[in-house]
């Protein structure tokens, strides 16, 4: 299972044939992956963070 920590960003335009169209991005600044033992308890495996954020 992993987890998020950061923001969605959803946009909406008219593309040149008049087509409503949609997107989302999904902007992570930190992810946590965790391993599941048989669906008990899980262990933390990482921790990873956006370069851009950590300079």
């Amino acid at each position: 299972m992993d987890t998020f920590d950061g923001r969605i960003h959803c946009t909406r335009w008219t593309d040149q044939e008049d087509i409503e169209r949609f997107g989302v991005e999904i902007i992570a600044d930190e992810v946590t992956r965790r391993l599941s033992s048989n669906g008990v308890d899980n262990q933390q495996f990482g921790v990873f963070r956006s370069p851009i954020l950590s300079g």
